[in-house]
């Protein structure tokens, strides 16, 4: 059930926190994630050999530092889009075992929200019993295998607190924006472990409960209460970002999409109108995006399929689902081509904005800060991707075609 209003509460908090440990070590929060819940996990990969960055805490005397071991990479894919790169140091492992662990902590990782997947790039794996860890600058999270990998395993919290591993990971960033305005409204911190750290644990222990309070309270119903009354202003601040949950959710955004993915659409700009239409240039190549005079043509006949958080790919009837809309390299990359798939699903990823009056802003996830674009040439048919700004060239007009 999701509290999209929360009731106010007078509270005379005897204590600055909630919880006296960590969220994640509160028995009543080990079965927000349970090994028989979904899991958007596909597929591991193997990629190459490499030194891998990765952050090892044993090192240093237990003061932790950068190291650049010798690992096995493997590129981990989801169902729905999202990837990330596993890194298992070989120091201690065979490549056999190297393998099941990437398959094993894959599988965990797909259980957790699109959200918090999609900000996760590096997951190292190493032997050691250090404490996990997630740090947002390299956008990674690092796993020990040993005594701390044991502990949670019999204990039961393993899932929950490579959620909480994963929030440092996709929303620290939180803390350089006005989420300390919603914090301090708040009567109490939710654990002694956020209240010792606030600039550090506080959304990473606050998260996982947010999320089962919202998504899955039938498995916090004794504490509902509680957490509302601990942190109502921060269930608010993340309930107001519109988070894909998917799969933690059935109600997530992965099973909705602003397109039809049955049916077609001709794709227009306000600065040329509607008798101009995104083709495929019949050139022989047949791969070159432009504009052409609006026909009942098959290639200006787009299908606009979602493949992820807020991000789509494009065909077209003509050329059929093989070929995307995509930056190619070895290319002028910031001038799209129709061409096969890649395993860098970035290339051919597309987010789709409204921008208001009908209007839509499409870019691709190679280049998050331009635009796809009509270059202003007299030509004035050539499509490139551009930085961002208020630009009808870049204000598309996304209609279906019956």
């Amino acid at each position: 059930m999701l509290l999209t209003s929360l009731p106010s509460f007078s509270v005379q908090a005897q204590l600055p926190y909630t919880y006296p440990h960590g969220t994640t070590w509160h028995p009543d929060f080990y079965d927000i994630i349970t090994e028989n819940d979904p899991s958007a996990f596909q597929s591991v990969v193997y990629q190459s050999e490499a030194n891998a960055q990765m952050w090892d805490r044993e090192a240093n005397n237990n003061q932790g530092q950068w190291v650049t071991p010798k690992s096995w990479v493997f590129q981990l894919q989801y169902n729905d889009g999202i990837t990330s790169e596993i890194r298992v140091r070989q120091r201690g492992f065979t490549n056999p075992q190297a393998v099941a662990l990437a398959k094993k902590y894959g599988w965990m990782m797909g259980q957790i929200p699109a959200c918090l997947r999609a900000g996760v790039k590096e997951i190292n794996i190493m032997k050691g019993d250090a404490l996990f860890g997630g740090n947002n600058f390299m956008k990674s999270i690092d796993i020990t295998i040993g005594e701390t990998s044991e502990l949670y395993e019999k204990t039961g919290n393993m899932e929950e607190t490579l959620v909480h591993e994963a929030s440092h990971a996709a929303l620290d960033y939180l803390y350089q924006q006005n989420w300390g305005v919603f914090r301090d409204k708040d009567p109490q911190f939710i654990s002694k472990y956020a209240y010792d750290n606030p600039n550090r644990e506080d959304i990473s222990e606050s998260f996982l409960l947010f999320m089962a309070l919202q998504h899955r309270s039938n498995r916090v119903t004794s504490q509902a209460q509680t957490i509302i009354r601990s942190m109502g202003n921060r269930i608010a601040y993340y309930s107001g970002m519109n988070l894909d949950m998917y799969p933690f959710s059935e109600n997530s955004q992965q099973n909705q999409s602003l397109f039809d993915p049955n049916a077609w659409y001709r794709l227009t700009t306000q600065w040329q109108g509607e008798g101009k239409a995104l083709d495929i240039a019949n050139d022989g190549r047949n791969n070159q995006p432009y504009l052409a005079n609006t026909a009942n043509v098959s290639g200006q006949h787009w299908r606009i399929t979602k493949i992820g958080e807020d991000t789509y790919k494009l065909h077209t009837m003509w050329q059929g689902s093989e070929k995307v809309l995509r930056c190619v390299p070895g290319t002028d990359t910031t001038k799209p081509l129709l061409d096969y798939e890649s395993s860098n699903v970035d290339n051919h990823s597309w987010t789709i904005t409204p921008i208001g009056n009908g209007y839509y802003r499409l870019i691709n996830l190679r280049y998050r800060d331009r635009s796809l674009d009509i270059i202003n040439d007299g030509y004035n048919n050539k499509t490139q991707l551009q930085p961002s700004g208020n630009y009808t060239g870049q204000y598309w007009m996304i209609t279906k075609i019956n």
